[in-house]
């Protein structure tokens, strides 16, 4: 379905382009009239026609659609919109993927309304973007409905067709006369005429022409205008006018649904005849001009029909189109052939209208320019962003404050969080970590008065030590059990803050707190507390170029990093002195890591993996590019749902591979191949970012902060 949908978007986005390419044309033809020649008519159709069928086209500074911002967009939207329906597929595998991970208490806690409001918000996208994915869907088999309708209704008449020239005839006269003709105009082709039950005169059969003439033709018209009639048809085919009929009917195939469709069809078939009429009266001449336009004017009241698009090369089909030939007859003027002029003229148009603003691309480069700035820095998709170095945190918040020179006696340093989304406020975490569960002390930081954005349940002054404030009960209720929190909220030197005193297990004494909160200082004054040690037990993120570096001191080794997986965007990364793992967008790990993976380690020495009662496994072998790949294929059975992840391990020289690719659907399952092939092509750390000064500086200042 998805498949089927990405094409409908494609053809959707192409029709909308070649309509206003069309649009442009009729707007010419509207100018000039008349003064445009019948040859540079047929250019600027052929142009329309190569813009319906073709969803591709260079980008030129010539461009037309340079200088109109409205079709700007719709390249833009054509170049990214299956980045996008990538995303809309992936927010609904992640609604049901999410019901099994915990959220992260703190980050809920450290701004309740602005999870609240984005949760909600977040809620309601996926809605809008599941409704808008139906409606896709919907229109996508409406779409592929009718387009093979039109197919089967062309094949059908194209069938009767076949069946009425088989059980046609011919004359040795005919043949004779079109042998002459064919001369005249110097087609070498074989070309068979074919008279039966045929209601107008046409030329049907790219490969096979043939001529096909209504059974009382003969007693109807005289040998001449028999002779126009062929001639006629013939420079149909010399002119390849059958060949542009079949790709006229697909691309109404395609676009049927685009009311300019129909609109051009009925102007293209009468400026076709018009040219035909124009080639063959080069042939004739001027005296003969009054006798053919005679037979254009009894062949009509004799052969007069409605056609529809799907309709062969006919010469006679409305009073309309034959008043009009009529009148081309009359003002026809010897020598009216194809000049240098019309040639020009017709590159420069095809220059303006059959490509793509040069722009429209580096627009969408810039938007992603901007993502990486100086540093390159990656794309950070995450609402939170947490930090192990306080001085990265102070470079990306919007306002000064004060960190704690005090903490009670075994209680490190751990985290800090930052949201994205608003860069007014951060929590600092603390951690003890005994044998049994880590305590924690939080300590929220903000611009101004967050209190009102938790639910709260009381207020009341209180001071401690020589800072007055409030004492507030909190009540927050994280998956399903209810805590009442007590927080001390005070101003300090420009800034609000919220010491946790007690959350769940968690608690600090008031003289613990009177310690901490009279030890606040500004980073730089900062003594007793490392803000810069990796704590023993956590990996350290990597969120920009400076990370990398430290992640290649640390781990030691010239590590691969992909930016572009397919349909998926990189996120962060983290990593310790025995692996690294890059996250990606929506359900993607890249891990390369010194010690084999657990589970790979296990299929190796037993040649399977045990099920559980809730996991099952299945493993098979892959060769992906000559590498031995092994693929484990989890199907998780939960209480509400069942989902599948896979992971992919290979190894190169001393370092191991691992892809983990989070809940997949059927299509893709078919992408994994190219998921997997991606990473083993990707370059590493020292080519995308080889610069010796700053490798030096970088790494040394990596050693410095370990």
């Amino acid at each position: 379905m998805k498949i089927l949908m990405d094409v409908f978007i494609t053809i959707l986005l192409t029709s909308l382009i070649a309509s206003f390419t069309a649009g442009i044309v009729l707007c010419i033809k509207y100018l000039f009239g008349k003064k445009l020649s019948i040859k540079f008519n047929q250019i600027l159709w052929i142009i329309v026609l190569v813009r319906f069928i073709i969803p591709i086209m260079p980008e030129s500074t010539f461009s037309i659609y340079n200088y109109f911002p409205k079709t700007n967009a719709i390249y833009n939207t054509n170049f990214i919109q299956s980045e996008i329906e990538t995303e809309i597929e992936d927010d609904n595998n992640n609604i049901e993927y999410q019901q099994q991970e915990n959220h992260d208490d703190d980050m809920k806690l450290y701004s309740q309304s602005i999870y609240n409001q984005q949760h909600a918000e977040n809620i309601s996208d996926i809605k809008k973007e599941n409704s808008r994915h139906l409606v896709l869907n919907v229109l996508s088999i409406i779409w592929i409905i009718g387009c093979s309708s039109i197919i089967i209704m062309a094949i059908s008449i194209y069938y009767k067709m076949n069946m009425k020239i088989r059980s046609s005839s011919t004359t040795i006269r005919q043949d004779k006369l079109v042998n002459g003709c064919k001369q005249m105009i110097g087609i070498k082709k074989e070309v068979k005429v074919c008279i039966g039950d045929f209601n107008y005169p046409f030329i049907t059969g790219v490969i096979k022409p043939k001529i096909c003439l209504p059974r009382t033709i003969d007693e109807s018209i005289n040998e001449e205008q028999l002779k126009h009639i062929i001639l006629h048809e013939l420079v149909h085919y010399k002119r390849k006018d059958l060949i542009l009929n079949v790709l006229w009917i697909i691309a109404t195939s395609i676009h049927w649904f685009n009311p300019f469709m129909w609109i051009i069809n009925r102007k293209v078939k009468l400026d076709t005849e018009l040219a035909c009429d124009n080639y063959l009266l080069n042939f004739l001449g001027e005296n003969s001009a009054i006798s053919y336009g005679m037979t254009i004017i009894n062949i009509s009241r004799l052969f007069l029909v409605k056609q529809n698009f799907l309709g062969h090369s006919c010469a006679f089909a409305t009073k309309k189109n034959v008043k009009r030939r009529i009148e081309m007859i009359k003002e026809f003027k010897y020598g009216n052939k194809t000049t240098v002029l019309t040639i020009i003229s017709g590159i420069l148009v095809a220059a303006l209208l059959l490509t793509n603003p040069i722009h429209a691309k580096q627009n969408h480069e810039q938007v992603d320019s901007e993502k990486y700035k100086e540093k390159k820095e990656f794309i950070v998709y995450e609402e939170y962003k947490s930090y192990i170095n306080l001085e990265k945190l102070i470079n990306d918040v919007d306002f000064e404050f004060q960190v704690p020179d005090y903490m009670p006696y075994d209680y490190d340093w751990s985290v800090t969080l930052f949201s994205l989304q608003d860069p007014s406020r951060v929590l600092l975490t603390f951690v003890k970590e005994p044998e049994i569960r880590p305590s924690l002390i939080r300590l929220y930081i903000a611009k101004e008065d967050i209190s009102s954005e938790f639910n709260v349940l009381s207020r009341e002054q209180m001071q401690i030590g020589e800072v007055k404030g409030e004492k507030i009960e909190i009540k927050d209720i994280p998956d399903d059990l209810t805590y009442t929190n007590t927080y001390f909220a005070f101003n300090h030197e420009d800034a609000y803050y919220m010491l946790v005193l007690s959350r769940g297990r968690d608690s600090i004494t008031i003289e613990e707190a009177e310690q901490i909160i009279s030890s606040l200082k500004k980073p730089s004054d900062v003594k007793n507390i490392d803000y810069t040690a990796m704590h023993y037990k956590n990996s350290e993120n990597i969120y920009d170029i400076e990370d990398l570096w430290k992640a290649r001191s640390v781990f030691g080794y010239n590590y691969k990093l992909s930016e572009d997986v397919p349909s998926k965007k990189l996120c962060d990364g983290c990593f310790t002195k025995d692996f690294i793992k890059f996250h990606y967008l929506y359900g993607v790990d890249f891990t390369q890591s010194k010690n084999a993976p657990q589970e790979y380690k296990d299929y190796l020495v037993n040649g399977y993996i045990k099920d559980n009662e809730r996991v099952n496994h299945k493993t098979h072998w892959l060769e992906i590019d000559g590498k031995k790949v092994l693929n484990i294929e989890e199907t998780h059975s939960g209480d509400f749902v069942t989902y599948r992840t896979n992971y992919y391990y290979w190894q190169e020289g001393d370092i191991y591979y691992t892809v983990y690719i989070r809940k997949e659907t059927e299509t893709e399952k078919a992408l994994h191949e190219d998921i997997i092939r991606n990473f083993m092509k990707a370059k590493t750390v020292d080519e995308l970012y080889l610069n010796e000064s700053y490798i030096e500086k970088t790494v040394l200042r990596a050693k410095n902060l370990e």
